[in-house]
């Protein structure tokens, strides 16, 4: 269920961020920051749970796994795993997703709709 959660948080947040991003701009950039940064932790949750066996097994236990019948007529699941090196990915990646939500702070969304500075001339 966690894996599930994963994914529920980022779309709520983005949903929220965006509607958000109306009336403050800051407003949207901590929705964000805080979806990712709790999806972070409950990757990290997600690491100290699994076991430290069969890390590295070409054939290993999934350590989570989520599967319900999503059409269950047509034989589809809707089907969520993850071993050792697909968690250690999820992990980076909810990392990665902190830095680029922190760097984007840097960005000033007007200077975004100005036309862009010819200055080619000056390095001629």
């Amino acid at each position: 269920m966690i894996l599930v959660l994963l994914i529920v948080i980022l779309l709520a947040a983005g949903l929220l961020a965006w509607v958000a991003a109306r009336w403050n701009e800051a407003a949207a950039r901590w929705i964000s920051l805080a979806a990712v940064s709790a999806d972070f932790v409950l990757s990290l949750e997600l690491w100290r749970l699994s076991s430290p066996a069969g890390h590295f097994l070409p054939n290993g236990p999934w350590f989570f796994e989520f599967n319900v019948p999503w059409v269950p007529s047509l034989g589809i699941h809707f089907h969520l795993a993850v071993d050792g090196l697909s968690l250690l990915l999820v992990a980076l990646t909810f990392l990665l997703g902190i830095m680029s939500v922190l760097t984007s702070w840097r960005l000033d969304s007007r200077a975004l709709l100005r036309p862009p500075r010819r200055d080619g001339h000056l390095h001629v």
